[in-house]
Formats: C-alpha cells, sequence, structure tokens
C-alpha cells in the first residue's frame, strides 16, 4: 500500500516537471499570421448543418497546422454572454502590442476572404499539415468525435458523409485522399470492426471502443488530456456556439482523445434509446481506466462538461431521465475524479465556445507572477480601535518571542469583534477556459476604473494556463491592489479530489490524494496563491457523510494554508474549522461560502442578498462571522453598487442594516481573522 502511494507521488513530482508551463520571459514570433473572419464564412452557408461541418473541418485544420507553430487565427466571437465584446479581435490586439507574442508576426487578414473559394484556397495553401481526410458517419453520431481523434492523431481532416461538405470536397480533391472511412462500420451488431471484440449492442459505444483500441491503447493519443465534446447528434443546433466545435483547435493540436458519454447508469441516454441500459457508462469507465493507465496513474485533464440542455438529464429527456442537471454534473466530476482526471468545465451553455487555443498556447508566461496587493497585511478595515491596539501589542510579542511563552496574555489571541461580520466577495466562476479566457477578460477589460474600489477576489484555474496562458499574464498585469487572485474551484481544475482516496477508486488504482496535494503546491507556487477561494464536496453515494473528509481537509491545509472556503452544506460549528499543520505550526481555517446571485442580478438584489446572508437573527448565522460571498458572473461596477447600497442601509422590504456591524475585507485579512481562536 505504502509503496503504490510514494510510487505514484514521485511519478507526480518528474510529471510536473513536464506539464506546468516553464517560466520563461516573453518572446515574439515571427512569420506571418493569416486571419480568417469564420464567422462571416459561416453565415454564408446555407443552413445549419453545412455551418457544423464547415466549422469542424476548419477547427481541425487550425490545430493541424498551429500544433508546432501559429499560423492561422479565426475571427469568431465565441459565446452568448459577451455579444458586443469580441474576444477573438480583443486577444488578437492584447498578443500584437508591442513586446508581446504577435508583435514581430506580419498580419495578413486578405489573402483569405470569408468565402468558399477563400475557404478551399486555405485548404489548398496548407494541405502540407494533414494527410487526407477522414470519412464520419451521419447515422452513427459518435463517429464525429472519433473522427476528431483520428484527425489528431493521423493529420487528416474530418468530413461527414453523405454531405454538401463531401460534395464539395470531392472530386476536387481525389477520392484517395480519403485515408479512413468510418462509414456503415458501426452497427452495434456482431462485432466491433477491426478489432474481433463482441459488440456492445450500440453502435455508439462500439465506436469509441474501436478508438480506444485503435488510438488510446496503442499510446498514440495524449496521456494526459481528453475532450469531452458534444458529438452530432446536435449537428443542427443554432447558434453554433452551443457545438463547442470552436475549442477543437486545441484538442487536435494536443492529440486529445474525443467522447461524448453519458454519467447515468439507470437508463438508455436520448441519443441512442436502443442501447443496453448502462452501455455508456460501462464504455466510460473503459476510457477512463485506459486513459489513467497511459498516464502512469497521475492526474490527467479532461476538457468539456455534461450537455445537460441537450442530453443525458430530466432538463433534457424529461419522459425518462430524473438524473437533475447539477446531479449530472456531480457524478460525472466524481466518475472522471475517481480515475485520476481533473475538469476543465467548457459547458454547452452559451458560454463553452472558446476559439484559437492552438495559438494561445504557444504564447510565453511571463517569467513571474505575484500578486499586486500586500495579501492583506495592511488591511485595518475590519479591525476596531481597540482591536488596532491589540493587534499591535500581539505584533510586538511575537517580535520578543514572548508570545507563544505566555499564558497570562493568552487573551491577546482571542477572536476580534465577536459581534462583527467579516465579509469577502467571490467573483466566480472561472473553471473552464471558455469562461476564463472569453468572459473574465470581457469583465476585467470593462472594468478598468471599477476595480480597486472594494477587494474582490478572482478565482482562476492554474491547470488553465498551458491552454490560455495570455490570459494570466493579461490579469497579473493589469490587476489593481484591490484584486486578489485564489484559486477556483476545486484547485488546478474542477474534481472531487475525495475520490482521490484509494478507498474509492476502480480496483487496483493508487491513492491520487498526495500526488493532487503536489501537483497543486507547485502550482499555487507559481500563481502566487495561498487560498481555495471554492471548494465544492460534489455529492456521492459512496459517502456516508456530507462534510469534507479530515484527510482532504488537510491536503488543502498544505496546498492552500492560508485559508479555504468550503460549499455552505459542509456545516462547520460556528462557521470555521481550522486544521494545524504539524509540522510548521501553520493553522488554516476553514470557511463556509454562500451564494448571493449571478449573471443579471441587479445592485439592489445583491445587496438584499448579502443582508439576507450575514443578518444576525437568521438561523446558524447567529455563529457565523466569516463569510465568503460567491457571485456569478457579476461585474465589479455592479458589486460596488451593492455594497454602496448595503453601507447607506437602502435595502429592500423590512431589512434594516442599523444593528448590523460588518465590515468588507480582502480574503487574506478574513482567513487570517478566521484562523484566530
Amino acid at each position: 500500500m505504502r509503496r503504490k502511494k510514494l510510487v505514484a507521488f514521485l511519478f507526480t513530482i518528474c510529471l510536473l516537471a513536464a506539464t506546468l508551463p516553464a517560466a520563461v520571459a516573453t518572446n515574439t514570433l515571427e512569420g506571418t499570421l493569416y486571419i480568417f473572419d469564420l464567422k462571416i464564412f459561416l453565415g454564408t452557408l446555407p443552413d445549419a448543418a453545412a455551418q457544423y461541418d464547415y466549422f469542424k473541418l476548419a477547427t481541425a485544420l487550425q490545430g493541424l497546422v498551429n500544433r508546432d507553430k501559429p499560423q492561422i487565427y479565426f475571427l469568431y466571437e465565441s459565446t452568448s454572454f459577451n455579444a458586443g465584446f469580441d474576444v477573438d479581435r480583443f486577444w488578437l490586439e492584447q498578443l500584437s502590442m508591442d513586446g508581446k507574442t504577435l508583435s514581430g508576426c506580419a498580419k495578413e487578414a486578405e489573402a483569405y476572404p470569408p468565402t468558399l473559394d477563400g475557404f478551399y484556397r486555405l485548404l489548398d495553401d496548407f494541405s502540407a499539415f494533414y494527410e487526407g481526410f477522414v470519412l464520419w458517419d451521419n447515422d452513427v453520431p459518435a463517429t464525429a468525435n472519433v473522427a476528431s481523434t483520428a484527425a489528431g492523431v493521423r493529420n487528416l481532416l474530418p468530413v461527414r458523409y453523405p454531405s454538401s461538405l463531401y460534395d464539395g470536397l470531392f472530386p476536387r480533391y481525389a477520392l484517395a485522399s480519403v485515408q479512413l472511412d468510418l462509414t456503415g462500420k458501426f452497427t452495434g451488431e456482431g462485432s466491433i470492426w477491426e478489432t474481433g471484440k463482441p459488440s456492445t449492442g450500440s453502435a455508439k459505444c462500439d465506436a469509441y471502443l474501436w478508438a480506444k483500441a485503435k488510438y488510446l491503447d496503442a499510446g498514440l493519443t495524449n496521456p494526459l488530456r481528453m475532450a469531452y465534446c458534444t458529438d452530432a447528434w446536435i449537428t443542427t443546433v443554432s447558434p453554433m456556439f452551443w457545438t463547442t466545435l470552436a475549442n477543437a483547435d486545441y484538442h487536435i493540436a494536443r492529440r486529445a482523445f474525443f467522447w461524448d458519454l453519458s454519467p447515468d447508469a439507470t437508463i438508455a441516454p436520448i441519443d441512442d434509446r436502443d442501447q443496453p441500459v448502462g452501455t455508456d457508462v460501462a464504455t466510460l469507465n473503459q476510457l477512463l481506466y485506459a486513459q489513467a493507465e497511459q498516464s502512469g496513474f497521475n492526474i490527467f485533464t479532461v476538457s468539456g462538461f455534461v450537455p445537460w440542455n441537450f442530453k443525458y438529464t430530466s432538463t433534457s429527456d424529461s419522459a425518462v431521465s430524473k438524473l437533475g442537471d447539477v446531479a449530472s454534473e456531480w457524478t460525472m466530476i466524481n466518475r472522471i475524479s475517481s480515475y485520476g482526471g481533473q475538469t476543465e468545465a467548457d459547458a454547452n451553455a452559451g458560454v463553452g465556445d472558446i476559439s484559437n487555443c492552438s495559438l494561445f498556447m504557444h504564447v510565453p508566461l511571463n517569467a513571474q507572477f505575484k500578486q499586486s496587493n500586500d495579501k492583506g497585511q495592511n488591511d485595518v478595515r475590519a479591525l476596531s480601535q481597540w482591536d488596532r491596539c491589540r493587534q499591535t501589542i500581539r505584533e510586538w510579542l511575537y517580535e520578543c518571542s514572548f508570545i507563544a511563552e505566555s499564558k497570562v496574555l493568552s487573551w491577546l489571541l482571542g477572536p476580534l469583534n465577536p459581534g462583527r461580520h467579516y465579509i469577502s466577495i467571490y467573483m466566480g466562476d472561472y473553471d473552464s477556459a471558455s469562461w476564463t479566457s472569453g468572459i473574465l477578460s470581457m469583465l476585467w477589460e470593462n472594468s478598468k476604473g471599477d476595480r480597486g474600489k472594494y477587494p474582490l477576489c478572482w478565482p482562476i484555474g492554474t491547470g488553465l494556463s498551458d491552454r490560455i496562458p495570455q490570459l494570466f499574464n493579461y490579469l497579473y498585469e493589469n490587476a489593481t491592489p484591490g484584486d486578489f487572485f485564489v484559486a477556483g474551484n476545486n484547485g488546478t481544475a474542477y474534481l472531487n479530489a475525495t475520490m482521490f482516496e484509494e478507498s474509492l477508486r476502480p480496483p487496483g488504482m493508487p491513492d491520487m490524494l498526495p500526488a493532487w496535494e503536489a501537483y497543486n503546491i507547485e502550482y499555487n507556487r507559481r500563481f502566487d496563491i495561498q487560498i481555495q477561494g471554492f471548494y465544492i464536496n460534489t455529492d456521492t453515494a459512496t459517502l456516508s457523510t456530507d462534510a469534507m473528509p479530515r484527510r482532504v481537509m488537510e491536503a488543502y491545509s498544505r496546498m492552500t494554508p492560508a485559508g479555504v472556503s468550503v460549499q455552505a452544506k459542509n456545516l462547520f460549528p460556528g462557521g470555521v474549522a481550522r486544521i494545524e499543520n504539524p509540522a510548521t505550526g501553520v493553522v488554516t481555517p476553514f470557511i463556509n461560502y454562500s451564494d448571493i446571485g449571478g449573471a443579471g442580478s441587479t445592485p439592489q438584489q445583491l445587496a438584499d442578498a448579502i443582508y439576507d446572508t450575514i443578518n444576525s437573527s437568521g438561523g446558524r448565522q447567529k455563529t457565523v462571522q466569516f463569510h465568503m460571498l460567491r457571485c456569478i458572473l457579476i461585474p465589479p461596477g455592479v458589486i460596488n453598487q451593492a455594497l454602496d447600497l448595503l453601507a447607506v442601509g437602502q435595502l429592500s422590504g423590512n431589512r434594516n442594516v442599523k444593528n448590523l456591524k460588518y465590515d468588507i475585507v480582502d480574503p487574506y485579512t478574513l482567513f487570517r481573522l478566521a484562523g484566530q481562536k
């Protein structure tokens, strides 16, 4: 047992050297960058099916061309949330500034007009980067994902058959250029094509198991990357950003294994009603186990999310499915986690698309990342005059090495202002590349005059730094002293760390918690982060309690020693739990967080929600003094207005702020106060 844990831990240390983006000074690339307006081009096509097919082929081409050097940049507004903010033009302008990565590149925007002729010329001029085409089967939507896997492994471009795209490409290109034909190969009967293995009874799952045998088991795909991308079952959805096709360039450049399977083992999914119940999950288990083997039973990353609004949940399959949206999320996260995977949650919800990551991945990270503040060391807004005096005395006694030996003056270490509430605002929920690059950049760029009035916690999934490094450079370069970076859920990426414990993993798999700890410590060190701003302990039937397990808490106390904020269902007595590291003596406070609003919330609604959360006359809040308040996709200016309303007592209904004592503090001050016994 110990040996397995030691092997996993040592492997992680070695793996970090290979996976953590190198700390290098920003430099510039040379050559020509060809800009193609994909949004306009797709708009010229006759229907959604044609748009899907050309979009899928275009991102595959971009991934292959940009794999070793950026040469193609697409203009395509990637989400619905940031309407009016052209994400792709924003990043092109940012990266073209003096000294930035693209400043030395010639920009060519006229060579390939956004027409069919311009698109075909793009294919012709970059034909050296692909070996031919892979045909995927219109009758088996899963083969669209299999084709994407083959594209990355064999340098092929995916084409649906039959389709108008196929009719346009051939006879322009010789049929001999079709290197792989997936049409008619998967029927859900007999044996799986070219494997000799019996069919699962599902053409969908047979296709994935064929790809597993050919590419995953053979070690031809990326051992640290998978892509959970919705297949062609939603091929006619409009607008196209719901498909997350824009994300494929990066996954193909990195040779990721693509899949789309249900987390629900209790029903046959809506996209494959005739399969034996549970076949999707059984297939997924095989894929994840094979990926874990290829990774050396270490941490790997899955980019994507349950497409709850199209498949697999009671929202999209109300007649059959009993699995709710959040339940489907947690079920899938737990399953991926149990095999050693973390998730970048690019979701099919109008915020899941992100273009050009095959270019962004070449942007060098800055040599150093430091928070733009003193992490609350001089923040005394949370202290009364008496508390400030007591703090001064306490600091002097610490310097004299007196307090550790003194029992007479132990009162100096007591809690500050027992009747006062301390509040930090958590600006969530950036747990995917698409949210972070597309929406966080918009909020920051549009709020330059608003950020800094109040201290705000900004979560970042540090594991995203190899996919969107330009965003990390931008954030740290443009942060005000009031912008505090904390780790987002649940560390480098989204997972359930409890599922890393050996008892909850598939048989024979080693305990992964020490590996997860080492992995995060290194990333947090790189990005100067000591706080876990948001931890979701996802529900699972295998756990006897909703509480965060002690061993997991101890791991996080070493990963982010300044403090950890945990979802509110994990009720700590008095709202605080404290974990002391026996090796260092550092005490890490764990507090509960509460939600106060999301996109579209008004300043008045937020002010009322903050009051309701901290109102000392309400329920368990009587004993809760420290509050991490989470909002989602809310601009800093709206937060400023809400806190201003709260400050002057302008609240709705019979809410009365007169007797409510509170301070808005930065997260380091919040946790420093919470850590005092």
